[in-house]
């Protein structure tokens, strides 16, 4: 005959954590995000992640060959999600190259939608990976633009330097009376455009307004502002065909140093003919 006793309060919920414990530790559990602080030519960049299956031991930067090099300690097979500035490292042929342990093919990696100027990489790894190699370019660059697109305005010429990845920029025109720049894309995968927006081009006195396709859902991030220049990154999806960034203001715009002069050339008009006919009465009359 066996004995059963009936167990209350936090006595019975001890006696149920062994049960608990061992029905958690059957399942993989996903890590809360994490942020590694990496540095790269003396300057420092946030790098955000999630790892399951294992732990993220370091990250380094090899600027020599575009890579970022993530060690990592897995106990079991897992998932790397990592989000990485385009600033730090970008891929601007489209994808970038994996590598685990020297080796690549093997395993999945996705890329997700972009998040906040990032591009979000998903890799898988089996049990025993140590080492993650994620290559592409340019690094540590700033992620300066390298295809101007020469905007004409007024039949003047504006360099407007951008860069995308997930497709190619087809044209781009300017709408001065509505103050919009539209740029017209061929997208063949979910990606990002960064342009960089001359300040004595097109300007606004706070956010851009920015509208893909006609809607107004756009994610935009302003990743860079000077005094001469604001640098945009829009994240568009796949099959998206033209993205509008409006501002309050574009070349060429009838400002305050225009009304000055044009209202100095009427006074001068008008002193000119108040002369005149003040002469012209002084003159004698012709009988």
């Amino acid at each position: 005959m066996i004995l059963q006793t009936k167990l209350k309060g936090p006595i019975a919920l001890l006696s149920l954590f062994p049960s608990i414990l061992l029905t958690i530790t059957g399942f993989n559990i996903a890590y809360a995000q994490e942020t590694f602080s990496l540095e790269i030519d003396g300057q420092n960049y946030q790098i955000p992640y999630e790892i399951t299956g294992g732990s993220v031991n370091n990250m380094t930067a090899d600027t020599n060959t575009q890579t970022l090099l993530v060690a990592i300690n897995s106990t079991d097979d897992g998932t790397l999600t990592i989000e990485i500035p385009t600033e730090v490292l970008n891929a601007t042929d489209g994808e970038f190259s994996v590598f685990i342990d020297g080796e690549g093919g093997n395993f999945v990696v996705d890329e997700l939608a972009p998040k906040d100027g990032s591009r979000v990489l998903q890799i898988e790894f089996p049990n025993g990976a140590e080492e993650i190699e994620i290559v592409g370019t340019p690094m540590g660059q700033g992620q300066q633009p390298t295809e101007p697109f020469s905007l004409k305005i007024a039949g003047q010429t504006y360099e407007i330097p951008y860069e995308i990845t997930g497709g190619s920029v087809k044209s781009m025109s300017a709408d001065p009376v509505t103050k919009t720049l539209l740029v017209t894309i061929n997208s063949t995968s979910a990606g990002m455009l960064t342009i960089q927006l001359p300040k004595n081009v097109i300007d606004a006195g706070g956010a851009f307004s920015v509208v893909i396709d006609g809607k107004g859902n756009a994610t935009v991030n302003e990743s860079k502002t000077t005094g001469q220049a604001r640098t945009l990154s829009i994240e568009f999806s796949q099959g998206s065909k033209q993205i509008e960034i409006m501002g309050t203001s574009m070349v060429p715009e009838f400002g305050v140093i225009s009304a000055i002069v044009l209202a100095s050339g009427v006074v001068a008009v008008l002193i000119a003919s108040w002369k005149y006919s003040k002469f012209r009465s002084l003159q004698p009359s012709s009988r």
